[in-house]
This record gives structure tokens, C-alpha cells and sequence, in this order.
């Protein structure tokens, strides 16, 4: 049966839209600066080959396969284009402020080769998805015309110039971080921090927020990457984030929530809501171009690409893709601003808004599920302890290996399992032979552990008191490693007690009291000759 449905769509009903939807206008571009606030530039120091594809190659192949799939649903290649753009729109910073919170930050993520891949990864999708987006303004100069009037100087002119826009934010940010400028406004943004408050400094960055934002539109790029671009600007001051939080967590979610309501309830005809046809190709489009993501950020996995030490798991590729998932509010303005330039019809309409709930819904989800997952697979791989991986217990092992080849395994300290994952370093070759394991030093050089890294290990030797070794104390060793046996390398925990080399450490058994796993904890030992001290 059918239900008789208005011919009209739900815009008698709000008379004053118009206003309202200006309103909501301003937490897109709050949400955008902030979306740029987040975002992490330092990252980029690790910027590999991987993660540079997986940015540009993820949204470009979102948008081919979005092209594919609105095509199949009806709809002409120039509107498929233009929509697919709103499909593959991925702004991190919303995301990014909650898994820092919570997912990212339990299942040590960010600490991880492949965090730093999706900070990346995640940072370049948003300014090519933005670049995108400006490029698509400039196809309908004439929104009488439509897209009939653009030419090539109308798609270069909009790309060069939000590129230049990047180019100056980030130059901005640099300067305003720098040696001279940095410390006085860190004074203003710790002041921020200390009081809780800082409603001045807030209203300085939004100053030069709109100030960007009227550029970039004089200049013919798109307001919302002005609005991100001043972000970035003020990204490198401490406290900032903190001012801005508490002076706008209220605010951003309820102009976000008066936007949506005033372009998706106020524009588009109730009966295109409920047709079914809209919902299932929405359903097709949107789970498009999310695999779309989802399968460029499996190249980061990929062995010919380089740039990444160790293979990356299923549920990690997952998580690059997932990440740079679509988020509503950034793909809903692109879409609101191709629809006002007669790119869309009213049905495409339709099913790229489906698409963009579906892939709103499911990429958090799924992003959170392959957290979930990567935790569940190294639980079940814990289960064989003969198996080398980077467990999530707190431990360092020293392993002989061929050749004279030494393995440094650093974890974290006191975290169970379930939240955090291992930092697994690189392999260290011992190059001479050394006439002793240990060195005896004097009684009143202190041990002060340096942090870990990927190279060669700090050069501390246990301190050696009443002709007897105290593993619990530890001292500076001179010209390492010629004081180390050879094949072997002192590898020391953070103010824990001292394991000689003689033994292999099973981390399932090397701090009982701080497993949280069911695995029976045992310890494997090897003989060798003895060793003096």
C-alpha cells in the first residue's frame, strides 16, 4: 500500500531557514578550525612514501569508485564527479580529538609506526579533499549556467590557490612557534591553561579565522579550508587546544547540529527521505567510497612501497582507511555548495546525503573495530610463546640471533595488555668482541636511564659494589659496546631490576605481577660459559 505524501518539502515550515541555516554556517567553520587545531604538522617529520600514497591515492580512489557506483544508480559522470568529492571529503580533527581521548591513546596507536602514518595519511586526504572541493566551486563561476561555463584556468586557478593557502598557514605556524614569537604567545596560551579560561586568546584566534576565511574566498578558493588553514596556524601553541575547548565545547556540537538540521530537513523533500530506492543506493554509494578508503590504506602494507620496518597487520591497514573515513558536516557543506551551483539534481541529492550517513555511521565503527581487532589478534598470538611479536606486556628481551645480530625489543611499562600494543625496535649489530660483559665504575656515578629509541641503546653497565654484582644499581659504562661480550648487548629497563644476558626473557614471565594474561608465565634459559662479573 501507499501513503499519501505533501508534494511539498519541509521548507514552509521554517520560514526564517535562511537565518538559521547562517547560524549553522558558523559551526561549520568552528568545526573546521578546529578540525585544523588538531591537526598534528609534526607528524610530517616521518613522512615515508606509504603514508604519502595512502593520502593522495585513498581519496582519489574514493572518488573514482564513488564515480563508478553513482553511475550504476543513474546518475550523469559530471554530477558523479561532483558528488563523489562530498563522498571522499575527510577531515580528521573531530575524530582525532575523540580517539585521543579514548581508542587511540588505550591501544597505542599514536606511538606506533602506523599513528604516524595516520596522522599522515589523514592529513593529507584533508587538504586533497579540500583542494578538491575548491576546484568544484570553480566549476560553476555562473550559477545561473552551471557547470557549462567553467574552462581550465577555472579548475587550476581555485587548486593553485588553496595550495598557496596551505603553503602560507603552515609558514604562519612556524613563525608563530619559532624561537621569537613562540615564546610569548606559549606565555599567553599557559596563562589559557592555568585559569581555565583565556576567552581573549580565543577571540584573537577566531579573528584570524575570519581574516582567512575572507582571503580565501577574495582569492576564489573555498571559506571552509580558510577556516582550517587558521587552525593549523595556531596548532603548535601550547594550551591552545585546552582555551579552545573550554571556551567552545558547549557551542560546536549544538551550531553543528542547527546547520545539518537547516540543509538536510529544510532542503530536501520528505518523500525522497523515504523512498527506498534513494536509501539503497545511498547504502551502495556510501559503502563505495568508504572501501575506497579502506583499500588505499592497505598500500601502506605494501613490501615494494619502503618506508616501513615491519609489515603491517590486517587490522592496522583497516585502521589507516578507516580514519580517513567520511565525516558529515565537512561532506554535507561540500555537498550544499555543488547542489547551489546546479551541479546536482534534487535525486542526487538524495542519495549522496544516504551515502553520507552510512559512511558517517560506519567509519568510526569500523575504525573502532579494527582497534579491537589488532588488540584480540595479539591476545591469541600471546598464546604461543614461541612466536616473536610484538607483545603488549612490559618487559625487554635480549635475543641472540645469526650473525651476530641482537634484537632490542623495548615495551611500555605497567600497562595491561588490553590497552596498549609493543614498540618493537630495530636490529642492532655488536661489531667487535669485548673483553668483559660488564665494567665496574665508580660508587658515586649516578644511573639515570635515557628514553629508548630505534638506534643503539644508551651505554650503562651494572654498578658493582663489595666485589659483588647489584643488579638493581646501575652506572655509566665507557666505550660502548667494546665492553660487551660478543653477540650480546646490555639492554637495561627503565629503573627495573637487571636481567644478565644469560637468559632468554620470556615477556609473558618477566614482570608476573603486571601481566593481565591468562598465559602460563614461564622463563627460558640457555647455559653458557660463565661470566665474571
Amino acid at each position: 500500500c501507499t501513503f499519501p505524501m505533501p508534494a511539498h518539502s519541509c521548507t514552509n515550515l521554517a520560514p526564517h531557514r535562511e537565518g538559521l541555516r547562517g547560524i549553522g554556517l558558523l559551526g561549520i567553520f568552528l568545526a573546521a578550525f578546529e578540525d585544523g587545531l588538531y591537526t598534528d604538522l609534526e607528524f610530517f617529520q616521518f613522512v615515508t612514501l606509504p603514508s604519502f600514497l595512502v593520502g593522495t591515492f585513498a581519496p582519489a580512489l574514493s572518488v573514482g569508485l564513488g564515480i563508478v557506483a553513482l553511475n550504476a544508480v543513474g546518475i550523469g559522470w559530471i554530477e558523479a564527479s561532483c558528488a563523489s568529492v562530498a563522498l571522499a571529503a575527510a577531515v580528521p580533527g573531530r575524530a582525532r580529538v575523540r580517539w585521543d581521548r579514548t581508542g587511540w591513546q588505550e591501544c597505542g596507536v599514536l606511538r606506533e609506526q602506523v599513528g604516524q602514518v595516520i596522522s599522515v595519511s589523514t592529513c593529507v586526504s584533508t587538504f586533497v579533499a579540500l583542494i578538491t572541493t575548491a576546484v568544484v566551486k570553480g566549476m560553476a563561476k555562473n550559477e545561473n549556467m552551471g557547470y557549462r561555463t567553467w574552462g581550465v584556468w577555472d579548475l587550476l586557478q581555485p587548486a593553485i590557490v588553496s595550495m598557496g593557502l596551505i603553503v602560507i598557514a603552515v609558514l604562519l605556524r612556524l613563525a608563530v612557534t619559532s624561537a621569537d614569537a613562540g615564546r610569548l604567545l606559549s606565555q599567553i596560551s599557559g596563562k589559557t591553561t592555568r585559569s581555565g579560561m583565556g576567552g581573549g586568546f580565543v577571540i584573537v584566534m577566531l579573528a584570524v579565522a575570519v581574516g582567512m576565511i575572507i582571503f580565501a574566498e577574495v582569492l576564489r578558493s573555498t571559506s571552509i579550508l580558510g577556516a582550517y588553514c587558521a587552525g593549523i596556524v595556531f596548532s603548535g601553541i601550547p594550551g591552545a587546544r585546552v582555551g579552545w575547548e573550554h571556551n567552545t565545547r558547549n557551542i560546536v556540537p549544538w551550531l553543528l547540529k542547527v546547520y545539518l538540521a537547516c540543509t538536510v530537513g529544510f532542503t530536501i523533500p520528505l518523500r525522497t527521505w523515504i523512498w527506498k530506492e534513494d536509501a539503497l543506493a545511498g547504502f551502495f554509494v556510501g559503502v563505495v567510497a568508504l572501501f575506497g578508503k579502506v583499500l588505499g590504506g592497505a598500500m601502506a602494507s605494501l613490501p615494494f612501497l619502503g618506508g616501513v620496518e615491519v609489515p603491517l597487520r590486517v587490522a592496522q591497514s583497516l585502521q589507516i582507511g578507516t580514519a580517513m573515513s567520511v565525516h558529515g558536516h565537512i561532506g554535507i557543506f561540500v555537498l550544499t555548495q555543488i547542489s547551489a551551483r546546479g551541479l546536482l539534481e534534487q535525486i542526487s541529492d538524495s542519495a549522496v546525503l544516504w551515502g553520507l550517513l552510512y559512511g558517517s555511521l560506519l567509519g568510526p565503527a569500523m575504525f573502532e573495530a579494527a582497534c579491537q581487532l589488532e588488540i584480540k589478534t595479539a591476545e591469541m598470538q600471546n598464546m604461543d610463546p614461541e612466536r616473536e611479536l610484538d607483545l603488549p606486556y612490559p618487559a625487554v628481551a635480549v635475543k641472540e640471533l645469526p650473525h651476530e645480530a641482537v634484537a632490542l625489543e623495548s615495551i611500555e611499562v605497567g600497562t595491561p595488555a588490553k590497552d596498549m600494543r609493543a614498540n618493537v625496535l630495530k636490529y642492532q649489530r655488536v661489531a667487535e668482541p669485548a673483553p668483559s660483559p660488564y665494567t665496574q665504575v665508580p660508587h658515586n656515578h649516578p644511573y639515570a636511564p635515557p628514553e629508548y629509541t630505534d638506534v643503539a641503546p644508551a651505554p650503562y653497565a651494572p654498578y658493582i659494589s663489595n666485589d659483588a654484582p647489584a643488579y638493581s644499581d646501575y652506572s655509566a659504562a665507557p666505550q660502548y659496546p667494546q665492553n660487551v661480550p660478543v653477540g650480546y648487548s646490555l639492554v637495561v629497563p627503565n629503573n627495573q631490576t637487571f636481567e644478565p644476558p644469560s637468559t632468554i626473557i620470556d615477556r609473558q614471565n618477566f614482570y608476573p605481577q603486571k601481566s593481565s594474561s591468562p598465559v602460563e608465565q614461564r622463563k627460558v634459559t640457555r647455559a653458557l660459559p660463565p661470566m665474571s662479573p
